[in-house]
């Protein structure tokens, strides 16, 4: 009788690992059914009004460089009256070829300009990543004033400094 008890235990016991080994595989199709069908109505746009709007597409140029060559050499003094030498090569950044072209014909002013900014630094701020960037920002806006004046837009995105070397 005791066998018999046993006997109907491990029956028991095999049915109830089936009945739950079941269970766990349905709602794993379930899960990976839900994931689907949602992946598919996000990604799809889920409604036919939202895809008869075509999205707007920008293409953008392809940027271009101009080194302005040779580099800059300056000379200022400290805040010591001590006199300093500052050397920097720049390159523009431009997606306008028009613009890049203006730079070349303008290039006596623009040398003109840069040197008499650069030439009105101080030593000290030029020390500090901050103080270049903010060497570079003025560089481009006086590139951008000039390029303004000659071709009605500013035409040059970044002033990129090549080499900086101080003294």
């Amino acid at each position: 009788m005791a066998e018999k008890d046993l006997d109907m235990a491990d029956g028991q016991e095999e049915d109830g690992g089936k009945k739950s080994m079941l269970l766990y595989i349905i709602i794993g199709i379930i899960a990976v059914g839900a994931g689907i069908g949602g992946t598919l109505f996000f990604v799809g746009g889920g409604s036919g009004a939202a895809s008869d709007v075509e999205p707007e597409v920008v293409l953008q140029k392809k940027a271009n460089y101009q080194n302005l060559k040779p580099a800059f050499i300056v000379n200022y003094k400290d805040k010591n009256g001590r006199q300093r030498f500052l050397q920097i090569g720049v390159s523009v950044m431009s997606r306008d070829p028009e613009a890049l072209e203006a730079l070349k014909i303008h290039e006596p002013l623009l040398r003109n300009n840069l040197i008499l900014l650069f030439g009105s630094q101080s030593f000290s701020v030029l020390q500090t990543p901050e103080g270049k960037d903010a060497l570079a920002n003025a560089a481009l806006l006086e590139i951008q004033t000039l390029l303004e004046a000659e071709i009605g837009r500013p035409g040059v995105e970044k002033v990129l400094f090549t080499d900086l070397v101080m003294q």
